[in-house]
């Protein structure tokens, strides 16, 4: 018998999480393409013309990604972010900051060593919670979690 992989262990968990917990599927657009603050900024590139150009090409979600401090020159580039996402009707998603997601009213994003997703749902009862897996265990480990996605991985270097 082989082992079992971390596919098998999802689709097993979220049968049992679908059957005995109630939860229901949550639908995420194929492609979730992520604005990474500090690899922009690398670059050159102003993260609201890299924002603005992925919704003018038809993306569906955009998750904000910011490792550094988040100053106020910061804080101002994210709400632009999100007031183009809203003239789009495409939801943002803020990456570990529960906060920034309750003011900028978009879903959050968690890994593994942020905040726990329950206290998170504190901050954000009826916002879009999702939480990054690394392996088998974890995936497990989230179905008891009140998160709406779950993210694999990493499956490339970040």
């Amino acid at each position: 018998m082989r082992d079992e992989t971390w596919i098998d262990a999802l689709r097993r968990t979220t049968e049992l999480s679908d059957r005995f917990l109630g939860k229901s599927t949550m639908t995420l657009p194929r492609l979730y393409p992520i604005l990474d603050v500090g690899l922009l900024e690398a670059r050159r590139c102003p993260v609201i013309d890299a924002a603005r150009a992925l919704l003018n090409a038809g993306v569906e979600i955009l998750q904000w990604r910011c490792k550094q401090t988040v100053s106020r020159r910061r804080f101002e580039e994210v709400e632009q972010v999100a007031a183009l996402c809203r003239r789009f009707n495409v939801p943002l998603i803020v990456n570990d900051r529960a906060d920034l997601a309750l003011l900028l009213e978009a879903g959050l994003h968690l890994g593994q060593d942020d905040l726990p997703p329950s206290l998170a749902r504190r901050v954000l009862p009826d916002g879009m919670i999702g939480l990054s897996t690394h392996n088998k265990r974890q995936i497990a480990d989230s179905f008891a979690e009140p998160v709406d996605y779950l993210a694999l991985g990493p499956i490339f270097l970040t």
